[in-house]
């Protein structure tokens, strides 16, 4: 702690069996209870408010504050009780005790670099190789003819005349020439028998053309 010593020294001594003393010289001293020495040797900065003068000894005050100051990039070694993590604190403070100076923590500790989280990556979505794709035209190709085949073959199912055979048959008004009067085959006594044959035929109707004219061979074949 912070005393003051003060020490008083005598010689004595015998010289021909005389006893001489010398005159006692005093000494006095104090021990400090606080040195700078301690702190900057802990590698921090020491203040006092209102920039005043550090001596190197001081006695015990506690009404005397100091300032602890990290050096640049250095906090204190202090971490957060919920996280775990530095408190980022650059200052502390302490007093001069009869038993020294208060506790404080040292030395200064350097902020680590924040761990960045792994770059996430995204998985490569694949095309359809070569061999699909030629599969998907050739099928949509193939589709597209058995299409057009099926309408080509309901046009022509639905717009052509046929007769009882299936065939089609076309008519022209020259396939009436050269076919006999059938008034004039009655006159004359032939015997033609025309049940149900049409009376008149219309050009521009197909499918009385010809049932007219399949009537009418019918009814040469029975004369």
């Amino acid at each position: 702690g912070n005393t003051e010593y003060k020490v008083v020294m005598t010689s004595e001594g015998t010289v021909g069996g005389t006893v001489l003393v010398s005159d006692p010289v005093e000494m006095e001293f104090k021990t400090f209870a606080c040195s700078k020495a301690t702190l900057t040797a802990a590698q921090v900065a020491v203040s006092l408010p209102a920039d005043a003068a550090v001596s190197d000894f001081h006695r015990p005050d506690e009404n005397t504050v100091f300032t602890l100051t990290c050096p640049t990039d250095l906090v204190i070694n202090e971490k957060d009780t919920a996280t775990g993590a530095l408190t980022k604190v650059t200052t502390q403070t302490v007093t001069c005790t009869a038993a020294g100076w208060s506790k404080f923590t040292a030395p200064c500790v350097a902020v680590p670099e924040p761990t960045q989280p792994p770059p996430v990556t995204e998985p490569v979505k694949e095309g359809l190789h070569g061999g699909a794709i030629a599969g998907i035209v050739i099928g949509v190709i193939v589709f597209l003819l058995i299409v057009i085949i099926l309408i080509i073959c309901i046009c022509r199912r639905g717009g052509g005349g046929g007769t009882e055979n299936g065939t089609s048959q076309k008519y022209s008004p020259r396939d009436n020439e050269g076919e006999p009067d059938i008034g004039a085959k009655e006159a004359n006594g032939d015997n033609v028998s025309m049940g149900s044959q049409t009376a008149k035929v219309e050009l521009g109707d197909e499918e009385e053309a010809v049932e007219a004219k399949v009537e009418g061979e019918t009814a040469e074949e029975k004369v």
